[in-house]
């Protein structure tokens, strides 16, 4: 038996209808916190949420948060702010803090913002929506999740989560740290190590794949302890060469290594796999040996020097980027040049450059010879100086190369252009259609490079 809807009726119908709840998520930090997000809104689309566009248009708004320096974390006090302001406006929203500084802070956060909902730690995710649900039906109650959980279906998942473009993806295979390094916050905030199996890893690159996307990133705060603890499990170069099996995936990329961990196995996945992206991460910190003893990252100079040529020899056009850290307690003088004279050895091709903030539970807490403030600025900003130099010189070097790009999105700035990446992960830019070239890999011959990205033609 079937029903008609006289004429109207079913517009009536449909605008009477209540509408689907919004969700704004604001996301600081690491490519880990931004798959993180993207898992968030997979949650919540299952209970019936759609994203917010900003936070003006969003019933529910969530920070998913960094507190790994001191400044990420104060940039979460400052956002708060600015959503307390929607929420006299809009009685009914509802305000949520999840990530890093939710794990550190706690539930003492309900105390420094009054206007706070609910708080939620890194391993919580899959239980937001019922969070959300409590928050709004039972006023004042402030729920908060916070423990560590050892199941990796918890503190891991297992969904599919492309970028805005499609093609590229975050796939999750570790979280947590064991090494204790003396400066880090990590292994507080986001637990010991647990990793994900295997084929569990396959099927959602697989699915991925299905889906139409060309790039996968496997995410882990310390991925090249990958199947160290279970023998039954490969090694993250073994996990690599799985996934250069699958059909579709045209490129694969990992972060972040750590120097300590990085064995001939994944020196050989570079030398053989050709899928598997030009491009490594391997934060040293310092170049002092002193201030490497007391960051306690279990590598020397020496070392890291080797293992930077031994990836360069597997993969001559390997572009390699770091983290750096300046102003450590005690860093000497002769500890910082030491730092400077690595950035021009190694030749980064980026590096993230910061300066020593302390936090909380760290062993470096309890050194001594704090440096002054404007000691620290002051070697921060000759560090980032040097290392600009080096960078500009290691990109020209790209002019008249030929590079392959990954096609994601319509260049906003420059109508009529595309943009992607190449393989050393440098944003590409040139002329083409969106609609024919997305998700494609083509040739580009490059004619400039500019500050931050790549510009040429079309081979």
């Amino acid at each position: 038996m079937s029903t008609t809807i006289p004429d109207g009726d079913f517009e009536r119908a449909l605008a009477s209808a209540p509408p689907r709840p919004r969700v704004f998520i604001e996301t600081y930090g690491c490519q880990m916190n931004e798959r993180d997000s993207r898992a968030l809104l997979h949650h919540l689309a299952e209970q019936g949420y759609e994203a917010a566009d900003s936070p003006q248009d969003a019933d529910v708004l969530l920070l998913n948060t960094c507190s790994v320096r001191d400044h990420a974390e104060q940039k979460v006090y400052s956002t708060l702010g600015r959503f307390r302001e929607h929420k006299l406006e809009r009685p009914h929203v509802v305000i949520g803090v999840g990530g890093c500084v939710a794990q550190q802070v706690g539930e003492s956060l309900f105390k420094r913002a009054p206007y706070l909902d609910l708080v939620f730690g890194t391993h919580h995710l899959g239980e937001v929506p019922e969070l959300i649900r409590k928050a709004s039906l039972e006023r004042g109650s402030r729920p908060a999740a916070l423990s560590f959980e050892r199941s990796w279906q918890t503190a891991l998942g297992d969904h599919e989560a492309p970028d805005e473009s499609g093609v590229r993806a975050f796939v999750a295979v570790q979280r947590g740290c064991d090494r204790f390094c003396t400066f880090c916050i990590v292994p507080f905030v986001q637990g010991r190590e647990i990793t994900r199996p295997s084929a569990s890893v396959l099927d959602e690159v697989r699915r991925l794949a299905a889906r139409g996307v060309k790039e996968v990133t496997l995410v882990g705060q310390n991925i090249t302890s990958y199947g160290r603890k279970d023998p039954s499990e490969p090694d993250l170069a073994g996990l690599l060469r799985q996934i250069h099996a699958v059909a579709g995936i045209e490129r694969i990329r990992f972060l972040t290594s750590h120097p300590a961990e990085v064995g001939p196995s994944l020196v050989e996945a570079f030398r053989d796999l050709e899928r598997l992206a030009s491009h490594v991460h391997l934060p040293v910190q310092s170049g002092s040996d002193a201030v490497l003893g007391k960051m306690r990252r279990g590598h020397t100079r020496r070392e890291y020097l080797e293992l930077a040529q031994r990836l360069r020899t597997a993969r001559p056009d390997l572009a390699l980027t770091t983290d750096l850290l300046v102003g450590f307690p005690g860093e000497t003088d002769d500890d910082y040049q030491a730092t400077l004279s690595l950035v021009r050895e190694v030749e980064f091709d980026n590096a993230f450059c910061f300066s020593y903030s302390p936090r909380p539970n760290t062993r470096a807490l309890k050194l001594e010879g704090d440096l002054p403030d404007e000691v620290r600025a002051e070697r921060l900003a000759r560090l980032l100086s040097v290392q600009e130099e080096v960078r500009r010189a290691r990109t020209a070097r790209w002019i008249g190369a030929q590079v392959e790009v990954l096609v994601e999105r319509a260049n906003t700035r420059n109508p009529g252009q595309v943009e992607g990446r190449s393989s050393a992960y440098h944003p590409v830019h040139f002329s083409g259609d969106i609609e024919s070239l997305r998700g494609r890999m083509v040739k580009v011959r490059v004619e400039r490079a500019g500050s931050h990205s790549l510009t040429g033609a079309m081979a």
